[in-house]
């Protein structure tokens, strides 16, 4: 049977206590100074005066003890209140006579790997639950472990009393590189002592990071249970962690520069110097720089790429950190021949048009070593071009349309939201009288006219015309252009080229991930000489590249995900090496790194890289977890747990307040009576 609640009396302040005694002390201390001692003198003549003293004096003093007595406990109440007193029962731990029946979760994430005074944290952890389950007393009480990773699990099926049995397991248990489910651990802690039937409690044994749950939250899992919690290692601050964040292009090209960003997170305290090293498709860089504290930056790398087919790109840090699991990150990439280009035009490509101007600026060279693949595609395919892939997609220029079809706004938007690009030379009435309609347009045609222009105002502090220097920028200021048209720009657009009276000649409009750029002039070799300027040749591969940045880099994979299929689908898989381990037997990622695909000649076919949760990389801790127990009715082999302690605290410094104010009224009604009576008050 439960034991009954036990009133306790607690003090959020308890150091006020030492005013209390001044409260209690000084009243006391001022009364007996202020006590007039006189010198006795003997005066016949005044011995009735003396008698009328005396009795004074035996009316007097209970009143002046009555006086400071209320004064004291008005005073005593004040500080008191300030101690912040609390009234609460607490439910005593259910007893039985069937034992106790104690849950231990067992922290078995990444973050448990790291040293601490020369064994790691889930070591420390492993001898604490082997010391709480030697405190049981085998006769009556049972214990179960719980290790606690991205999928909670026993180590045995039930609770056992065999505290034999028990260590040998947990000597075999093994500490994972995944995140731990606590919360879910906690549930399945809830559901075991619910199925014994007696008085239970948990003990959490972790790290504490409050990256992956709250106290409050996890102790809302097991409503009615005592949890505890146990701490294994410090509060670690100087930890840097690398997340490789995009690839751009993605897929990379051939001996085109591709841009890796890279997430830097700095969770230390006090600056950090550290190289970022880049690697993959035949080339490498590095880049050093200094972590601020806390600072989470992004910072770019280039790579060349001189392999083609299937490359592992990886990028690492220097930093001699407590943990080097987060150091590292990367994607495996198939490295593209050429980029793709679909040049829509009604003109041909034999004639000396700016569509055959565009491509002989992109693809000079007929051989397969050109580092862009044209493609002419007729203006009536833009409405039924397939669904963006990352095979396909690429960049699409538009040029001497005479006719668009009515559904090219839905295919554009497609096009671009996925990571394509679009460069439109919005050179023919038809093509303004679209892209005035387009939702997305970043110009806006006020009428048809249109006339010649001189570029004035060029934005080569911007990445695309940022390559021109010297002559070739030269040769852009004071270009002389044909069929310019009055357009405004929309709010969300870049203009990059104007014209002296303030036209926008180059608009650049984001759109999902990609980009439209939008060309206001004509560039007919009959009607302008820039097509035929060696800056036109740059300037048409700038705007080309950029435009296209490709679709998303890949989620990354972390331990406890199933391995893709294309990896098992291999001759040989060869996993990181982690000293022995590899992949677990249900086929699922185990630890961060590479995974490699080999086929039966070893080369790279297939891979992937896998890495760390991020909430493992953060070793700031949470408040720690204690729960009280409640009661435990159980009936008939189930239990029932019912709230008897976990009732919220009664405050009782409202009440030590109203007391203090009732001291000082009985003070003030006792003086008014004495007034009354006579009494010299």
């Amino acid at each position: 049977m439960p034991t009954q609640p036990i009133a306790m009396l607690t003090m959020l302040s308890p150091v006020w206590l030492m005013g209390l005694a001044a409260a209690v002390g000084l009243p006391v201390a001022a009364h007996l100074l202020s006590r007039v001692r006189y010198r006795q003198v003997a005066f016949p003549a005044t011995r009735f005066v003396e008698q009328a003293v005396v009795e004074t004096a035996q009316v007097n003093r209970p009143r002046h003890l009555w006086l400071m007595l209320l004064r004291i406990l008005a005073l005593a109440c004040v500080v008191f209140a300030f101690t912040r007193p609390q009234w609460e029962a607490a439910a005593a731990t259910p007893a039985t006579t069937d034992g106790e029946a104690l849950v231990i979760i067992l922290d078995a994430s990444a973050s448990m790997r790291r040293t601490e005074r020369g064994a790691t944290l889930f070591d420390q952890a492993r001898r604490r639950a082997i010391a709480a389950i030697e405190s049981l007393e085998p006769a009556r009480d049972t214990a179960v472990v719980i290790l606690a990773d991205r999928s909670p699990r026993m180590l045995l099926p039930e609770p056992t009393a065999n505290r034999a049995l028990l260590r040998e397991r947990l000597a075999q248990a093994e500490c994972t590189y995944e995140t731990a489910d606590l919360a879910g651990a906690v549930a399945l802690a809830q559901a075991v002592l619910q199925d014994q039937g007696r008085a239970g409690r948990i003990l959490v044994i972790s790290d504490g990071q409050a990256t992956r749950r709250s106290a409050e939250h996890l102790a809302d899992h097991a409503p009615g249970v005592a949890i505890t919690e146990h701490r294994v290692g410090a509060e670690l601050a100087d930890n840097v962690a690398v997340h490789l964040v995009d690839v751009s292009p993605y897929p990379p090209v051939l001996g085109r520069e591709a841009t890796l960003s890279v997430e830097l997170i700095h969770f230390g305290q006090t600056a950090k110097p550290i190289t970022l090293h880049a690697e993959g498709a035949g080339d490498r860089a590095s880049l050093s720089l200094t972590l601020q504290p806390g600072a989470a930056t992004t910072q770019t790398v280039t790579l060349t790429p001189t392999q083609l087919g299937t490359q592992a790109v990886r990028v690492w840090i220097d930093t001699g950190d407590v943990f080097d699991l987060d150091d590292e990150a990367g994607v495996v990439v198939e490295t593209a021949f050429a980029r793709e280009v679909h040049l829509f035009s009604d003109a041909a490509l034999g004639e000396d048009t700016t569509a055959s101007r565009i491509a002989l600026a992109l693809a000079p060279r007929r051989d397969d070593a050109a580092a862009v693949r044209v493609q002419r595609d007729e203006p009536h395919l833009l409405a039924s071009s397939p669904e963006p892939s990352p095979v396909t997609l690429g960049c699409w220029v538009l040029t001497g349309i005479e006719q668009l079809p009515g559904e090219i706004e839905g295919a554009m938007r497609r096009h671009l939201e996925a990571g394509g690009g679009v460069v439109w030379v919005v050179d023919t009435p038809a093509a303004r009288r679209v892209a005035q309609g387009l939702a997305f347009s970043g110009l806006r045609f006020s009428d048809a006219s249109v006339s010649d222009a001189v570029v004035t105002a060029v934005r080569f502090d911007h990445s695309v015309l940022a390559v021109f220097e010297g002559p070739a920028r030269a040769s852009l200021v004071g270009q002389r252009l044909a069929g310019v048209a009055d357009a405004q720009e929309s709010d969300t657009a870049e203009v990059l080229m104007r014209s002296a009276d303030g036209r926008p000649i180059l608009a650049l409009q984001r759109v999902g991930r990609g980009r439209l750029i939008i060309v206001n002039a004509d560039l007919t070799p009959s009607k302008t000489d820039f097509a035929s300027q060696p800056a036109f040749v740059a300037w048409v591969n700038e705007l080309v590249a950029f435009a296209a940045p490709g679709p998303l880099l890949p989620l990354p994979l972390h331990p406890g995900d199933p391995l893709p299929q294309s990896l098992m689908n291999q001759h040989t898989l060869r996993p990181p090496d982690h000293g022995n381990t590899a992949h677990d037997s249900d086929n699922r990622i185990a630890a961060p790194g590479l995974y490699q695909g080999l086929d039966a000649d070893g080369n790279l076919v297939a891979g992937v890289y896998a890495q760390l949760d991020p909430a493992e990389s953060n070793f700031t801790q949470a408040p720690e977890i204690h729960a009280p127990p409640s009661s435990l009715d159980v009936q008939g082999g189930v239990s029932s747990l019912t709230h008897a302690g976990g009732r919220r605290p009664i405050e009782l410094w409202p009440i030590c307040i109203v007391g203090a104010l009732l001291f000082v009224g009985l003070e003030s009604l006792s003086l008014m009576s004495f007034a009354r009576r006579g009494g010299g008050a």
